[in-house]
């Protein structure tokens, strides 16, 4: 293979990886607002919080 095609399969095995943390993260979201313990919307203020602190 060539060094483009390797790192397009490398690209395409990371959209898969990022695409399943999405969606574990929006998981773990919505149970812990089921379960009361944060919301939607404070859950995405603090990653925002963290993220702008780094």
């Amino acid at each position: 293979m060539s060094k483009k095609r390797n790192l397009e399969a490398e690209i395409d095995d990371l959209r898969e990886e990022v695409s399943m943390l999405n969606t574990m993260l929006d998981s773990l979201s919505d149970v812990l607002e089921e379960k009361g313990v944060i919301t939607q919307a404070d859950w995405e203020k603090k990653i925002k919080e963290n993220l702008s602190a780094k």
